[in-house]
């Protein structure tokens, strides 16, 4: 089987260099106002992310097409800081060879 994790730096180094620094927040149970990014309940948690917006014909005002590098597994719900504005996780896919996760395309809704 081959080896991707240098394919998955690579990918990952580029959105860093060439993408936007952005924060997404975990909801870990806790209920996250995508307006204000405050959570109620249990405490949330954040860790960073580089995105770099795609040219979908889907982009608007209130939905974008991203593809994102993290260090942790994305989720639906979760919340990301991008832009000065709050947008939560509506979709999102990873694309991988094999079970190495190289990248994610993520829709993010107002």
């Amino acid at each position: 089987m081959t080896d991707y994790s240098n394919l998955a730096a690579t990918a990952k180094r580029l959105l860093a260099s060439y993408g936007q620094k952005s924060v997404v927040t975990r909801n870990d149970g806790a209920a996250i106002d995508p307006v204000s990014g405050e959570s109620s309940g249990k405490k949330a948690s954040s860790f960073d992310a580089y995105t770099v917006a795609t040219d979908s014909k889907t982009n608007s005002g209130t939905s974008k097409t991203l593809l994102m590098s993290a260090d942790e597994k994305i989720k639906k719900g979760y919340v990301l800081f991008l832009d000065d504005e709050y947008w939560s996780i509506d979709l999102f896919s990873t694309i991988a060879t094999g079970k190495t996760a190289i990248i994610y395309e993520v829709t993010v809704i107002k």
